[in-house]
């Protein structure tokens, strides 16, 4: 007699949030199908971006634009919040264009788009 094997699928179901930054550079670096890429994965792994330390919470994941190579590779700034399930998509930027954005501007960044 074969096993019986039960395989429970978990849905996870997240809202994205764009700050206005968000807003107006996604389209600059993503197209719809990307973008749309970039939110499955993150829907799968919310928590794949590595924490900024001294953000309050922010992740900073690296992207990699297909056919861009290694210096078309893109930062993408978020943050996670459970209750409820959302995505808070702070900003985007070209790892060829900008270095590292320190914590505390990050956590500033995190204070202005929770207070609206």
């Amino acid at each position: 007699m074969p096993g019986i094997r039960q395989w429970r699928i978990v849905t996870r179901v997240f809202t994205f949030i764009e700050s206005s930054v968000f807003e107006r550079l996604v389209p600059i670096y993503l197209d719809d199908d990307e973008y749309t890429e970039l939110q499955q994965y993150l829907i799968q792994n919310p928590e794949a971006g590595q924490l900024v330390r001294g953000s309050g919470g922010v992740r900073k994941l690296r992207w990699v634009r297909p056919g861009m190579g290694k210096r078309g590779g893109l930062r993408v700034i978020y943050f996670v919040r459970y209750e409820p399930n959302e995505l808070w998509m702070l900003s985007l930027y070209a790892k060829a264009r900008q270095e590292n954005i320190p914590g505390h501007l990050l956590k500033q960044l995190l204070e202005a788009f929770r207070n609206g």
